[in-house]
């Protein structure tokens, strides 16, 4: 099957009906920023175009038949409901956009609230638990409406985290539970900056999530920030602002952390970045 036309339509039935992930899931196996995904589904009639089409023509061809049948169905649903409802998709896409917006809202009041309630002292298991939480509501919002407007309150919620371990009294346990929530608070920190395009920000904050991560030992957080801090120079080649050759140690050592793991999605997510890293390598040596 070949669209002539990517608009919100067909990304949204590609994303939604035939793949059925998450905002972050589809933005993640594309290769391109949340954000970028939720101006696709967002975009009404507006095409798609360029590399990020072309990115969508190869996501298409790699669906099974199971997987093409479902988006082949959510485009003939889509189609009949504009044909009984002309205008429907626009009232759609403006509703999505204000629920994204008020549910933004609240949980930016509510990490705020959270953050501030941390303060250096004895530190126990629920302050990890209470990190891990924030940084589970920042994701949460970057899938709804992208990193732009969290950034501040996630970088604030960090300094916290941090100064916890800088200035709190605690036990060995307690603090590799500590290291790894704020390591896994930087590392959504470092995705929402990048998402909002603060590009040294990001990488201050990927530096800081793999510094804790080696220090707990925690093999899952090094894989993870290693695997989101990659998205940053692929990301980069795309547009020839750099070299993919800077990801592809970043992948190795996720790679190196999950080796004695059961397989799972991260292990998929690492081939997959691993094979964008060195198409585009290739495609920048030809040039």
């Amino acid at each position: 099957m070949i669209v002539n036309t990517w608009t919100a339509v067909e990304v949204r039935a590609l994303r939604e009906a035939a793949l059925r992930m998450t905002r972050e899931q589809f933005a993640e196996r594309l290769g391109w920023a949340t954000s970028t995904v939720q101006k696709w589904e967002h975009g009404g009639s507006r095409a798609v175009l360029g590399d990020r089409a072309a990115t969508l023509d190869t996501t298409l061809a790699e669906l099974s038949s199971e997987q093409l049948a479902r988006f082949t169905a959510a485009l003939t649903e889509a189609e009949s409901d504009r044909s009984r409802h002309p205008g429907t998709a626009a009232a759609t896409s403006a509703a999505d956009e204000e629920h994204d917006m008020r549910r933004r809202t609240l949980g930016t009041l509510a990490l705020a609230a959270a953050a501030t309630s941390l303060a250096p002292a004895r530190v126990g298991g629920s302050d990890a638990i209470r990190l891990e939480g924030i940084a589970a509501e920042l994701s949460a919002a970057a899938q709804r409406s992208g990193g732009v407007g969290l950034v501040g309150d996630a970088q604030g919620a960090l300094d916290r985290g941090l100064a916890l371990l800088d200035s709190g009294t605690f036990d060995g346990d307690t603090g590799r539970m500590l290291m790894s929530a704020v390591g896994h608070l930087a590392t959504t920190t470092g995705w929402l900056a990048y998402d909002s395009h603060q590009h040294a920000l990001a990488r201050r904050c990927f530096t800081e999530a793999l510094s804790l991560a080696a220090t707990a030992d925690d093999d899952g957080l090094i894989a993870r920030a290693c695997l989101t801090a990659s998205s940053q120079p692929i990301s980069s080649a795309r547009n020839g602002q750099c070299s993919a050759s800077r990801a592809l140690p970043l992948i190795s050592r996720a790679a190196d952390a999950m080796h004695r793991k059961p397989p799972s999605r991260i292990h998929a997510l690492i081939a997959v970045r691993e094979a964008s890293a060195l198409v585009l390598q290739r495609h920048s040596a030809l040039r």
